[in-house]
């Protein structure tokens, strides 16, 4: 029988038919393997081989480096849970116009649909910062406009905009935890009130904010 599938990716698939107790499994190093592995058992109806890629297929190592293309594979096999999870791990990237291969295995309207979840979790996480006067911390509120000096409320509401900015380019609780912004709370504390009240719960304050971003991503209907 004639097959169009490479020798190196018939050799991979057959030996994940193998008991681990026989044969190592393969390992699979690269996304490009993947999607050829997939292509074949998918081909071959092999069933217990396609659970394992579809496990494969959503390790950190391939989802936090190239969740676009992630995206594209399980959208091409309607695999929907793992599409979900790739596309959440998308948000975390900035959208640099890179194509790549992988974008052929969907349609227009679904890549549509990705951007428009990816725009609706960052005007929800944007949301749910500029809401915001009050966030409690564990030992005391920061309230903006509490304090005598005003520039330091208006301080805190020029970072409060420029977080939810970035988090409307990349949809993810721990933007705000970058190094540019990072910097730019520090830059809050200019008066005595401040520096007594605030110093101290800055790393509360923003795994505070990161976490209520999250909560508030994940209300985003999933694609």
């Amino acid at each position: 029988m004639e097959m169009q599938e490479d020798g190196c990716t018939l050799e991979m698939i057959l030996g994940l038919c193998y008991p681990i107790s026989v044969q190592t499994l393969p390992h699979l190093t690269s996304l490009r393997d993947l999607r050829k592995a997939i292509r074949a058992a998918v081909k071959l109806e092999m069933e217990g081989v396609q659970k394992h890629l579809r496990n494969v297929l959503v390790e950190l190592r391939f989802l936090e480096s190239q969740p676009l293309q992630v995206f594209a594979i399980t959208c091409r096999y309607g695999w929907v849970d793992e599409a979900r999870q790739a596309a959440r791990y998308f948000l975390r990237h900035p959208l640099d116009g890179t194509i790549s291969d992988e974008l052929e295995l969907i349609t227009a309207a679904t890549y549509r649909r990705l951007i428009r979840y990816r725009k609706e979790c960052g005007e929800a996480g944007a949301s749910e910062i500029l809401r915001h006067t009050v966030l409690p911390l564990p030992n005391s509120p920061l309230l903006w406009d509490s304090y005598e000096d005003q520039a330091c409320p208006n301080n805190a509401l020029t970072w409060m905009h420029s977080a939810s900015d970035a988090v409307r380019e990349r949809p993810w609780g721990q933007i705000v935890n970058n190094e540019d912004l990072q910097v730019g709370v520090k830059g809050l504390i200019v008066c005595d009130a401040c520096a007594r009240d605030i110093s101290e719960s800055l790393d509360d304050f923003r795994l505070v904010l990161s976490a209520r971003i999250e909560k508030m991503i994940t209300t985003v209907s999933p694609l």
